[in-house]
């Protein structure tokens, strides 16, 4: 038998160029239960929407079954505590954010004074253990300039842990004081 009325009607399909009857013929020709072979692959592409409205599809009374469930279930009304939160708590991820923006700051400062040193020796590091000479003739002279830089170190690490103290405790007074206002 020549199917070349089906076959035209198929490549017409593919194209977008078929009309509503015109894919009827398709439907009803591959919904028969003897296809040749050549065209039995396109069976399920045709066949798919009668197949589907066989499946089992959604009662008229489903949404009365649901409403009633809804219904009965019990309701049970959550509780919720109300609190104020204070000014400190408040900010506190504003004062965690900008601790981590200055950390990051200060690591940036570093890496970029250490890249710049780096990048100020001409010729690098030199290794060589022969090429070294003592800045200073007499020992006495060397150790005296180490106790001053160990001395004006300690100064400022002192200067700074005060001022450091300082400041904590301002904030601890003022966040202190935040804490009991009452809005």
């Amino acid at each position: 038998m020549d199917y070349k009325y089906i076959e035209q009607l198929l490549q017409r399909y593919w194209l977008c160029e078929t009309t509503a009857e015109e894919e009827t013929i398709l439907r009803t020709f591959f919904s028969q239960s003897h296809i040749p072979t050549e065209l039995a692959g396109y069976r399920d592409l045709f066949v798919y929407e009668q197949a589907e409205a066989k499946t089992q599809t959604l009662g008229a009374d489903f949404d009365e079954r649901l409403m009633a469930i809804v219904e009965n279930t019990p309701q049970t009304a959550k509780v919720v505590g109300v609190c104020q939160l204070s000014l400190y708590k408040r900010m506190r991820p504003l004062m965690h954010a900008a601790a981590c923006i200055v950390g990051l700051a200060f690591v940036g400062s570093a890496a970029s004074y250490i890249f710049n040193q780096q990048a100020n020796t001409p010729e690098g590091w030199d290794y060589d253990a022969n090429s070294y000479a003592d800045s200073y003739d007499n020992p006495t002279d060397a150790l005296e300039t180490i106790d001053d830089s160990f001395q004006a170190l300690h100064d400022a690490l002192g200067a700074s842990a005060d001022i450091s103290n300082a400041t904590g405790d301002s904030l601890a007074v003022d966040a202190h004081s935040l804490n009991n206002r009452k809005p």
